[in-house]
């Protein structure tokens, strides 16, 4: 009777000792400002990447059965106002040709953006270059990129010479 009093009292001991400890509490980090003044420091928020290390990102593949028609399009705001963006867009896939060591030296020569159809045309090309202060323009392959604005779409991706 003794032994399990005894027991009975170590086991209420050690849950009021576990229930006055915070273990959530994170000990804190002194650091050093070793900054001069005029210095600007930049501080992070380090609770957004903590969430972002316990999140794990999965890949899937497969099929997704969806009738894409029938889906409605949440936003009111056209994905792609202006032709920075389209340009940021078409560049993407100007980089991936440029992965597989095509059109290295292409960079963005036009954006035209067709009011008619809402779409936006970034055009790449070699880069003009002068000599003896003549502009001589390349002639080349082109690659175009048609952006629709309401939705981001790329409707369409070809080279012209």
């Amino acid at each position: 009777m003794k032994k399990s009093y005894f027991i009975f009292m170590i086991l209420i001991l050690i849950i009021l000792i576990c229930g006055c400890v915070d273990v959530s509490a994170q000990p804190e980090i002194k650091t050093e400002d070793t900054s001069k003044e005029g210095d600007k420091m930049e501080t992070e928020d380090t609770s957004q990447e903590k969430v972002q290390m316990e999140t794990e990102f999965r890949y899937i593949e497969g099929t997704w059965n969806r009738d894409w028609d029938n889906i409605e399009f949440p936003f009111e705001d056209d994905c792609v106002p202006d032709k920075e963006t389209a340009i940021k867009i078409a560049n993407i896939f100007l980089e991936n040709l440029q992965k597989r060591n095509c059109y290295i030296n292409h960079v963005p020569q036009a954006v035209l953006y067709d009011t008619e159809t809402k779409i936006w045309i970034v055009t790449f090309g070699e880069p003009d270059y002068m000599v003896d202060g003549v502009v001589v323009v390349t002639l080349g392959d082109e690659i175009r990129i048609a952006i629709r604005k309401e939705n981001a779409e790329v409707v369409k991706m070809w080279l012209e010479e």
